[in-house]
C-alpha cells in the first residue's frame, strides 16, 4: 500500500478521493474530460492508500490533469507517454516538463521521442518550459533519435539544462525554439587536460545559444570557457540579465560586443587567486581595459555582482549603480585587496557599494579603508556591509566587529549606511534553549540575543557626519529570526529648529548649535520591526542567562 501524488499548477499534491467517492477508471476520466467534466476524485493535500492495480491509472490520471510535469523514473515516463498518446487534447494542458531521470531503456526512449515529435506537430502554446536535472547526458544517449528531438521544439521559452556536455551542447546548438531564458550547467569533459577550440565553443554559451539571438533576454552559465584569440560576431540584443559562474576567466569585451544591452552583470571565475595569481591577473585586467578603450564598452550597467578580484579583473569602463562585491575567500593579501578595491572604485564610481565578508577583519583595515573614504567625480552614496557571522566568531570577535565598524568609518562621505548581520551559519542543527546551555555561549550569535537595534542605528548616525540613513537588519538569527530598524534623519526638523533660533535674538548660541545639529533624538524618525514571538524568546533566553 502506498499513495499517490500529482504535480499540479507546479505544485507537488496528493490525490485522496472522499470515502464516499468511488475511484473513477481511467477510460471513464477520458470520457468526462473529453466534455469538459473533471473527475471528482482530484483532491489536493490528503492521501488515500492504492493497491498496486490502481498505481498505473492513479499515476496516468496525475500526469494527464498536470500543467507542470516531474518525471523522475522510467516508469513515469512510461506512463506519462502512453497517457499523453491516447488523446491530443492532453497536449494542450502541458506546460512545462521536468526531466530528473538518467539513462533509459529502448522503449520509453522511443515513447519520448514519439511525444515530442507530437509535440512538434501539434505544438501548444502552453509547452513553454523544458527542464532537465544532472543526468541530462545519460538520458539523451539513451536514443540516437533524442537530441534531435528536443531540439526540433519550437514553443519553449525557458531551457534549464544542468549538465550540458557533448550530446547536450549538440542539442542546444540546434534548437529550433526562440528561447527568452536560457540557464546552462556547462561540463566540458577534457581529453588532455587542456581545451580544444572546438570544446571551448562547446562550452561557450556565446556560441551555443545562437539560434535565439533576436529573443533571448536572461542567460545564466556555469562553467563556460572562454577564448582570447576567438571573436564572436553573434549578438543578443535583448539580453538584460547576463551571469556567468564558475568562469574560467572574464573577456570583457566579448560579453560587450555579444551582450550590448546587458544592465545586470553577476561574474565568478576560478582561474587565479592569492598574490602569486596577482601579475597575470593585472595582465588580463590591462588587456581587458585596453580593449574597451579601443573597441567600445556598455554606457552604463545598473548592477554588477562579483569578487572584488573579478571587478579588478573586469576593468569596467562605465559607470555602475550598484556594485556588490563579495570579499570573502579571494586569497589575496590585504594590500592587494585594497589596491584592488580602489582601482575597481576608480573604475565605475558606483552610487552604491555593497560588501559581503565572513570577517569583518577584511575589510577593517587602514588599507582598506583608504579606498572608501578617497574624493572621487561621483561620490559614494551608499554603503551597505553585510556581515555573514560565522561559527568561528566568538561574542567577542561580534562586539569588537562592531565597534570597529563604527569607528573606522566615520571619515567615509556617505549619506546612507546599511548593516546587514547574517546568522545563517552560526549554529548547526536545531537547539533545545531550555537544555543546552551551550547554545548561549558558544558563539557569536549570543551576542545578538539583547543586541539593541535602535541604539545601535543611533551610534551609527552620531559618529558618521555625513550619513542621514541608517538601516541594521538581524537575519536568520535563531532566536530573534529576522528584525530590523530604519533610522533616518529628518532635516525639515532641523530647518525648523533653525528658523525659531533665527527669530530668537536672545537665544543662547550653544542652545542654537545643538538644534542645528544631527545630534538629538528630536531629529529622527525611526521604524522598528521584530517579530513578537522573537521578542518573547530574547526575553526568555536572558532569564536563562541570569
Amino acid at each position: 500500500m502506498y499513495h499517490a501524488t500529482v504535480r499540479q499548477h507546479g505544485l507537488l499534491h496528493l490525490i485522496s478521493p472522499p470515502s464516499s467517492t468511488p475511484f473513477t477508471p481511467l477510460n471513464t476520466v477520458r470520457q468526462n474530460t473529453a466534455h469538459g467534466i473533471i473527475p471528482t476524485c482530484m483532491y489536493p493535500m490528503s492521501s488515500f492508500p492504492m493497491t498496486s492495480d490502481d498505481a498505473e491509472q492513479a499515476r496516468a490520471i496525475q500526469c494527464y490533469f498536470a500543467d507542470d510535469v516531474h518525471l523522475q523514473t522510467e516508469d513515469d515516463i512510461l506512463s506519462f507517454t502512453n497517457l499523453m498518446a491516447s488523446s491530443s487534447e492532453s497536449c494542450s494542458s502541458l506546460r512545462a516538463l521536468h526531466l530528473s531521470v538518467g539513462k533509459i531503456g529502448p522503449a520509453a526512449a522511443a515513447a519520448l521521442v514519439s511525444l515530442l515529435s507530437k509535440l512538434r506537430t501539434e505544438p501548444s502554446a502552453r509547452f513553454t518550459s523544458l527542464e532537465f536535472d544532472g543526468y541530462t547526458e545519460g538520458l539523451l544517449s539513451s536514443s540516437p533519435d533524442l537530441p534531435g528531438a528536443f531540439a526540433d521544439l519550437t514553443t519553449l521559452k525557458t531551457l534549464r539544462i544542468d549538465q550540458v556536455r557533448t550530446l547536450g551542447a549538440d542539442m542546444v546548438l540546434n534548437m529550433k525554439s526562440s528561447l527568452v531564458s536560457a540557464d546552462l550547467g556547462l561540463e566540458v569533459i577534457l581529453d588532455e587536460g587542456v581545451p580544444t577550440l572546438e570544446q571551448r565553443c562547446m562550452s561557450n554559451p556565446i556560441f551555443l545559444l545562437q539560434g535565439s539571438q533576436a529573443t533571448l533576454e536572461k542567460i545564466k552559465a556555469s562553467g563556460a570557457l572562454t577564448d582570447d584569440n576567438v571573436s564572436y560576431r553573434i549578438r543578443y540584443p535583448r539580453v538584460r540579465e547576463l551571469d556567468l559562474d564558475c568562469l574560467d576567466i572574464p573577456l570583457t569585451y566579448d560579453y560587450v560586443r555579444a551582450f550590448p544591452n546587458a544592465s545586470t552583470l553577476s561574474v565568478s571565475s576560478i582561474r587565479f587567486s592569492g598574490d602569486g595569481d596577482m601579475p597575470e591577473a593585472t595582465r588580463y585586467r590591462n588587456a581587458n581595459k585596453q580593449e574597451q578603450d579601443e573597441y567600445g564598452t556598455w554606457g552604463a550597467l545598473d548592477v554588477v555582482t562579483c569578487s572584488v578580484l573579478d571587478a579588478y579583473l573586469l576593468a569596467l569602463r562605465c559607470p555602475v549603480t550598484i556594485l556588490q562585491l563579495s570579499l570573502n575567500g579571494t586569497g589575496e593579501s590585504q594590500e592587494w585587496c585594497a589596491r584592488m578595491l580602489c582601482s575597481v572604485l576608480d573604475d565605475v564610481h558606483p552610487k552604491v557599494l555593497r560588501l559581503t565578508m565572513g570577517s569583518p577583519r577584511i575589510l577593517l583595515r587602514p588599507s582598506l579603508l583608504s579606498a572608501l573614504s578617497l574624493e572621487r567625480e561621483r561620490p559614494l552614496e551608499t554603503l551597505a556591509i553585510v556581515y555573514e557571522v560565522t561559527a568561528h566568531d566568538t561574542t567577542f570577535i561580534v562586539q569588537e566587529a562592531l565597534m570597529w565598524i563604527l569607528k573606522e568609518l566615520t571619515p567615509v562621505p556617505i549619506t546612507t549606511f546599511e548593516l546587514e548581520l547574517d546568522c545563517k551559519d552560526v549554529y548547526a542543527g536545531e537547539p533545545n534553549v531550555d537544555a543546552d546551555g551551550r547554545y548561549l555561549h558558544r558563539s557569536g550569535g549570543t551576542y545578538f540575543i539583547d543586541l539593541d537595534l535602535p541604539e545601535l542605528a543611533r551610534e551609527f548616525m552620531d559618529f558618521i557626519e555625513t550619513v542621514t540613513l541608517v538601516r541594521i537588519s538581524l537575519k536568520r538569527h535563531r532566536v530573534r529570526k529576522d528584525a530590523s530598524v530604519v533610522l533616518e534623519y529628518d532635516s525639515s526638523k532641523n530647518q525648523h529648529s533653525e528658523d525659531r533660533a533665527s527669530e530668537d535674538d536672545d537665544q543662547d548660541e550653544d542652545e542654537e548649535d545643538d538644534r542645528g545639529s544631527k545630534d538629538g533624538e528630536e531629529h529622527a524618525m525611526s521604524q522598528f520591526c521584530e517579530p513578537e514571538s522573537s521578542q518573547a524568546e530574547v526575553e526568555r533566553m536572558l532569564i536563562v542567562e541570569g
